[in-house]
């Protein structure tokens, strides 16, 4: 399990990993593009392009502010990710921890 304290209160850093359209912020994002007809709810699926690596996820639960849930129908390189989430918590301060 890997988790990190971000500086932002929790509605803030929800939306932003909510969107994952966000992602491509980081320089090893290329793109992050939800498939029509859905966007972010659950049965939405979108692609992920990064270095070395292509994803595309299917959302299988959302909990607004707590939690996602999401897993991996294809990839390349294949890897078999059935279950993935990442949860949140409201931390003192205005500071959020991502797990």
């Amino acid at each position: 399990m890997i988790s990190k304290v971000v500086n932002r209160d929790i509605d803030t850093v929800f939306d932003w990993y909510y969107h994952s359209e966000n992602f491509t912020a980081s320089p090893i994002v290329f793109k992050s593009k939800w498939r029509e007809p859905k966007y972010w709810e659950k049965g939405a699926i979108r692609d992920i392009v990064m270095i070395a690596r292509w994803y595309n996820e299917e959302i299988t639960k959302v909990v607004t502010g707590k939690k996602i849930d999401y897993r991996v129908n294809q990839s390349f390189p294949p890897v078999q990710q059935d279950f993935t989430e990442i949860s949140f918590e409201s931390i003192h301060d205005n500071k959020t921890k991502v797990t």
